[in-house]
């Protein structure tokens, strides 16, 4: 077989078959401890100094993700329009706040104040404030866990 002008011989492609069967290494050679998702599963991944993570497609169902980078209280959203996911620092004035749908947009347990999707307390006693927007990238799990070995996994139900 001729992939990008490389002759490749059989022999090599069913050495390389067993090995990704036999779960021995990564596409980058890279010991793989096991696959807790299919290599192709599409995830975000959040990697701040307080560690990784990655949220699998299912984290989302059930709305507003509440959940912890070490530390750090989060908050995962998907767009129910477009798709698009975004996560925030959960805490205002180093408070941690829970989340959960309210209308169109979002609802604080502590305070009551509703929220936009987009981190902003539209109502209440926090209308004013912002959650700190964090950066997530959209990937394919194979690609986060090479780069990311140690990285935590969101479980879904």
């Amino acid at each position: 077989r001729r992939d990008a002008g490389v002759e490749v011989g059989p022999a090599v492609l069913d050495l390389l078959g067993q090995l990704f069967a036999a779960d021995l290494v990564d596409m980058f050679g890279t010991p793989w401890a096991g696959r807790r998702l299919p290599p192709n599963a599409l995830v975000w991944g959040l990697y701040l100094p307080q560690g990784a993570k990655a949220y699998p497609e299912g984290a989302f169902d059930s709305g507003p993700l509440n959940d912890a980078l070490g530390p750090l209280p989060v908050l995962g959203l998907r767009d129910p329009a477009s798709g698009a996911v975004r996560f925030f620092a959960r805490e205002v004035e180093g408070r941690a706040l829970t989340f959960s749908a309210h209308g169109d947009g979002l609802r604080d347990a502590e305070t009551l104040s509703n929220w936009a999707r987009s981190g902003e307390a539209v109502a209440g006693p926090l209308a004013g404030q912002r959650l700190r927007a964090l950066p997530v990238q959209a990937t394919y799990w194979f690609a986060w866990a090479a780069f990311h070995p140690g990285t935590g996994l969101k479980q879904t139900p």
